[in-house]
């Protein structure tokens, strides 16, 4: 029974890292046309997130020194005329001061949209594109290894890193839940499996049970 229930709870595991994976790829972060959203590049568009299918934004607090703690978000932004898209800024999540782990997802975006990140820590919001900061800096990048992933840091000295920031976060891409209470794909595939299992070892639970009466 213990070598069973071993198996199958590493076959869960094994479900869940593969549809992970699978996730990450059709919908990360990537170079080029790969994947659902691609960073920004000029200028103007540092610090974006450009949508190259429908998908949603998923976040990851790796770092939080704030005492406070922060709310954070998206906004869609056009590069044209430099600004925010006015009424289009979106609640994702609430952090507590120092906790950091699995965050929210934003809501869902239109190929060829482009999106930013906002943070607001004591009733200030600071943006993952530097030209909308005037005395708060940020930087976004790719995160290497692993692939599909981007950081964007955020604190009080230019050029933020991950020793002198206040904030970290790290994004990838999904499919848009169907409701805000939807579990990931990934997620789904794991529960299913995980049903059967412990339907399995039910059942098996009552058969011996049966056996001994």
């Amino acid at each position: 029974m213990k070598k069973l229930t071993w198996a199958l709870s590493l076959a869960v595991l094994l479900t869940f890292v593969s549809q992970l994976m699978a996730e990450v790829g059709e919908y990360g972060i990537h170079n080029g046309q790969q994947g659902a959203w691609k960073l920004g590049t000029g200028n103007s568009k540092w610090g974006t997130f450009s949508a190259l299918k429908d998908a949603s934004l998923s976040f990851d607090i790796v770092k939080n020194t704030t005492t406070v703690g922060f709310d954070y978000g998206t906004f869609k932004y056009d590069s044209v005329n430099k600004q925010i898209v006015a009424g289009s800024e979106e609640f994702a999540g609430s952090v507590d001061p120092g906790v950091t782990g699995g965050g929210k997802i934003s809501i869902g975006y239109n190929a060829g949209d482009m999106v930013g990140v906002w943070v607001e820590i004591e009733g200030e919001t600071y943006y993952s594109i530097p030209s909308l900061n005037s005395d708060f800096y940020t930087k976004t990048d790719h995160n290497s290894p692993p692939t599909g992933y981007a950081n964007v840091w955020f604190g009080s000295f230019e050029n933020p890193n991950d020793v002198n920031s206040t904030i970290k976060l790290s994004l990838t891409g999904t499919a848009t839940p169907a409701s805000s209470g939807a579990p990931l794909p990934g997620v789904l595939a794991t529960m299913l499996l995980s049903g059967g299992v412990g339907g399995y070892l039910r059942k098996r639970s009552k058969a011996a049970e049966r056996v001994e009466q």
